[in-house]
């Protein structure tokens, strides 16, 4: 991990655009046709018999299934169950974030020899999951909860009747969960808790739920923990103070970004916990407006939480004052001779407050008096907003802090406009990564889809693989579907997609793009710009396409009297009269003429003197007489011309027949 983020000016090393392997390919072709390998059941559905699924493969289908397809993303049509037969299914890891599982579901998935269970942002999960979770207490090793308010207020805490056993790993003894309000999860073998984003720990009507035990009952019972990450949990006062007085003897890594919030108290309490060698006290949300967070005497504090931590070698506090300042050097003007005495002093660390000691990792994102900038930092690697280089470690090492990744996006962003970024395809894995881990957060997605755009319209498009474009393009649908309400998420996705080879590149998600494009015109942006974006990607993926995908279009209940509704808007034919003359494109050109005869006949008034004023009289009088276009053009730009002309109602056309016509058109 050390070198990958480490670039010269002239590398920028991509990925070779290679074909899929074959057990992608088959893998991908048994989810395009999965409903012909199950059988229906009652809840979900089952692999038919005789087909089975080897240990790891298993594991790939299940996370292909999640990345690539919406079979698991709606509680009433779902492919669980196909992993409901162990014999026939084996999985070791559970990744399951973002998805529709049920804790019903999760009482058989668990029953697998599990190692790892990510089941954060699923919002069908409730509070009587924790049992599910137990069932996999022989092999779990990583578990990771939150969102979604999963906890349901930490009710479940609080439930005197929990009655539950499960065999103890160092013998036949029973480790009851009702001893004396002792562990909620029994999970003897469990190296590291993610519990993230938990909103249950929020006041209620301005008062906290008092005596919630979530260290006594949920954390020091957990004691072969060597990784805790509480990432944006709002604790309490008092809970924040116990977490230095947690006894857990393996705990080598803590993570409390954006959970102390200036906490004097439980900062110093800290200092306790003398096995940690990664302590993460940063803060990235926007309670200070942004600032810094200011601890009183940030350099004595830092200087007894570091000697307090004799094998800490990594230390995250960006956002925070904790770095200390820089001296001011002062510079005399005066016109005399110094001594020896007069030299300034010798440059003071890049961390005042430090022993000396040499970091593996110091994040100094957003702090105080610029600290990333300073010379003489002791660390292998610092994020921050330097140099390239910082910032692009911080777009990768914050994946799962969407706070400061936002921030670290923004400063990447911003190179990006001034084309000064040189690491291309570092900053696209990045992104990707980060907006695939935070698609519940609108100013990550945002702020990602911005740099995206610059990325494929970039110096270096023609190095993107297959493989990427199909995950910028997911990356931007899932963006646009969940942030619809979004006016600035829209423009970026659309201009993003514009520099996309339409409609060959996304015709894999053809019916996917088109229902959310249709949904995005139906909204009220107030912008005309985006309404004349959307409309011109309806038209690419309409006019260039053949057979099951115009049948697709048709049948979403677009091609074309609610995008004639939305042309009420425009006050000029500029956009549809370019089409007019679009010879290379006979469906183009039909389209335009045909919405120009419609929109003539059905608002005379409104539309006949504007087509007159910009020309397009005279430019359906030439398509009228040039040999390209097909007869149907010329009838449609002739009844155009007469229209106008004559100010009559033309008797309406038959659908079928022009239908018909647009397909035989496309075809010539």
């Amino acid at each position: 991990m050390a070198n990958i983020y480490r670039h010269s000016d002239a590398l920028d090393i991509w990925p070779p655009n290679a074909p899929s392997t074959l057990e992608d390919i088959c893998l991908t072709y048994f989810l395009d046709h999965i409903f012909q390998y199950l059988d229906k059941t009652d809840d979900s559905y089952c692999l038919k018999q005789g087909i089975t699924f080897p240990l790891g493969l298993s594991d790939k289908l299940l996370a292909k299934i999640v990345t690539h397809t919406k079979h698991l993303q709606s509680s009433d049509d779902n492919v669980f169950g196909i992993f409901n037969n162990r014999a026939t299914t084996n999985l070791t890891e559970l990744s399951l974030r973002y998805t529709a599982v049920s804790s019903d579901h999760l009482s058989y998935l668990c029953l697998h020899a599990l190692r790892e269970i990510d089941i954060a942002y699923c919002p069908e999960i409730k509070g009587n999951f924790v049992k599910c979770i137990n069932q996999a207490h022989k092999t779990l090793r990583v578990l990771q909860l939150g969102g979604n308010d999963q906890f349901e207020r930490m009710e479940f805490l609080l439930d005197g009747d929990v009655q539950e056993t499960v065999p103890s790993e160092q013998g036949d003894n029973a480790c009851s969960l009702s001893q004396s309000r002792s562990a909620i999860f029994v999970l003897p073998n469990l190296r590291s808790l993610s519990l993230r984003d938990i909103n249950a720990f929020k006041p209620m009507d301005g008062v906290y739920i008092e005596n919630v035990p979530l260290m006594e009952r949920v954390i020091r019972p957990l004691k072969s923990l060597t990784h805790l990450d509480l990432c944006d949990c709002h604790l309490e006062k008092k809970t924040l103070e116990e977490i230095g007085d947690l006894d857990l003897p393996n705990l080598l890594s803590l993570s409390l970004c954006d959970v102390l919030n200036g906490c004097e108290a439980a900062l110093d309490n800290l200092c306790k916990l003398k096995t940690l060698r990664h302590l993460d006290v940063s803060q990235g949300d926007d309670t200070t407006m942004f600032l810094p967070v200011q601890y009183p005497k940030p350099t004595d504090r830092l200087q007894v939480l570091i000697a307090s931590m004799p094998n800490l070698r990594s230390l995250d506090i960006s956002g925070t004052n904790l770095a200390g300042y820089a001296p001011i050097q002062k510079t005399s003007h005066r016109l005399e001779a110094k001594s020896k005495e007069d030299d300034p002093p010798e440059e003071e660390e890049g961390l005042p407050g430090n022993d000396g000691r040499q970091f593996n990792f110091l994040g100094l994102l957003n702090c105080a008096d610029n600290a990333s900038h300073r010379r003489n930092i002791p660390a292998e690697k610092v994020t921050g907003d330097f140099s390239e280089e910082q910032i692009l470690l911080a777009v990768h090492v914050y994946r799962d802090k969407p706070n400061l990744l936002t921030r670290g996006f923004n400063y990447l962003f911003n190179r990006f406009r001034f084309e000064t970024v040189k690491a291309h395809c570092l900053s696209l894995e990045g992104i990707l990564s980060g907006m695939e881990r935070n698609k519940h957060d609108k100013h990550v997605q945002i702020s990602g889809s911005a740099s995206l755009f610059y990325i494929v319209k970039g110096c270096k498009k023609e190095k993107l693989t297959h493989t990427q474009k199909r995950k910028v393009i997911g990356c931007l649908l899932d963006a646009m579907e969940r942030h619809m309400a979004e006016h600035t998420m829209m423009r970026n996705g659309c201009l993003t997609l514009c520099h996309f080879n339409i409609p060959y590149e996304v015709l894999y998600c053809y019916n996917r793009l088109v229902r959310i494009l249709l949904q995005m015109l139906r909204r009220d942006y107030n912008d005309d710009f985006l309404l004349r974006i959307g409309i011109f990607l309806l038209n690419s993926l309409a006019c260039q396409v053949e057979g099951e995908h115009k049948q697709i279009l048709g049948q979403t209940g677009a091609c074309i009297f609610y995008i004639i509704n939305l042309l009420l808007t425009y006050r000029s034919f500029g956009p549809i009269l370019h089409l007019v003359r679009c010879y290379q494109s006979l469906a183009s050109q039909y389209w335009a003429v045909w919405a120009l005869c419609n929109l003539t006949q059905v608002y005379p008034e409104k539309y006949c003197q504007l087509l007159k004023d910009e020309g397009g009289l005279e430019l359906l009088e030439i398509v009228t007489k040039d040999p390209r276009p097909i007869p149907a053009i010329k009838t449609l730009a002739q009844q155009v011309v007469t229209f106008i002309n004559n100010r009559h109602v033309l008797p309406p056309r038959d659908n079928d027949e022009m239908n018909g016509d647009v397909v035989n058109g496309n075809q010539e």
